[in-house]
């Protein structure tokens, strides 16, 4: 996954999630995968910010990539 996408080594938190709405589960389980992954396959310590739903449509908008 990393090999095709690698992360900014420059951008202190290059992973961005969109943020659970109310009635959605407190932590997805895809959101550990994630972690996991990337924890794995980085080479170096990864913070993942989350952004409120319409906040990360905006920023989707103008995204290099997308995944």
């Amino acid at each position: 996954m990393l090999i095709l996408f690698p992360l900014d080594t420059y951008d202190p938190s290059p992973v961005i999630l969109m943020d659970i709405v109310e009635g959605d589960p407190e932590n997805p389980i895809i959101w550990g995968k994630i972690k996991a992954v990337i924890d794995q396959k980085s080479k170096f310590s990864v913070e993942i910010n989350r952004l409120e739903r319409f906040d990360f449509y905006g920023a989707a908008q103008i995204l290099q990539t997308l995944v």
